[in-house]
């Protein structure tokens, strides 16, 4: 009788059932998930995200990755008709590419991109100091989630910061997410740890697209395809991602628009 009391005391209170578990995660390119997507209320955002999509070219790339999708998203027809001109990524096409081009004519994309999204201004990390140049006294490789803020309002857009920790609810968390992704011309990126989805190791951003009531889950774009699909992760296992500590602070969420 005691050895039964001692198991079911380990089993309840040592281990309990879901302690190690991971949260489930499903593709959008299974049939479930796209069979979910086609049902979810909240779609407005993915198509304009999915449009302008890009993967990013390496490992620390993720913020500058995403911030270069939501503007091109954001500004798409101010870049067609050339109202609004960025600086030319001139790493798209190398020196010995242009060997047969005219040289008074411009080839690459009135367009953002992973890399001439960064803007030259005071107190802003550079595209250098993202790839680990010390800064002051130590690397600080990739962007937490203030400096994201801070280079979209560089860019002049309006960004909404929003750590998550204990003194913001998730019924608050829950209301704003869910909101933007109903409706057009704004968007939502998160900061998350990619260990509390059982993903990885490591720190991650990237846009959400979508939202489904029925599952109470959210699709994530993930902006490095190489490690990961887009996938519907349960809303409250995002919150759980997006609430872990980065170099100053917790990691959290933006909501970008014009």
């Amino acid at each position: 009788m005691k050895k039964i009391i001692l198991f079911l005391f380990i089993i309840l209170f040592v281990n309990p059932v879901g302690a190690d578990s991971k949260p489930e995660l499903l593709s959008v390119l299974t049939a479930q998930g796209g069979e979910r997507f086609k049902k979810a209320g909240q779609t407005v955002d993915f198509f304009s995200l999915a449009n302008q999509f890009e993967s990013q070219t390496n490992r620390m790339f993720c913020g500058p990755t995403t911030v270069a999708i939501v503007l091109n998203a954001l500004r798409l027809q101010l870049l067609r008709d050339a109202t609004l001109k960025v600086t030319p990524d001139e790493s798209l096409l190398a020196e010995v590419d242009r060997k047969y081009l005219d040289p008074n004519k411009q080839y690459v994309y009135n367009r953002y991109t992973q890399n001439n999204v960064f803007v030259p201004k005071a107190g802003l990390k550079t595209k250098l100091q993202v790839l680990g140049e010390p800064m002051p006294d130590k690397p600080d490789w990739g962007l937490q989630l203030r400096q994201l803020h801070q280079l979209f309002l560089a860019h002049r857009t309006q960004s909404k910061l929003r750590v998550v920790n204990n003194k913001f609810s998730e019924a608050q968390i829950r209301k704003e997410i869910i909101k933007n992704l109903g409706t057009p011309g704004d968007y939502v990126v998160v900061n998350y740890h990619r260990s509390a989805l059982g993903q990885g190791t490591s720190g991650h951003i990237s846009p959400v697209g979508a939202y489904d009531e029925k599952s109470d889950s959210l699709l994530l774009l993930d902006v490095n395809p190489n490690s990961a699909d887009w996938v519907w992760v349960p809303f409250q296992d995002l919150i759980a991602a997006m609430k872990t500590f980065d170099t100053a602070e917790n990691r959290g969420y933006l909501l970008v628009s014009k």
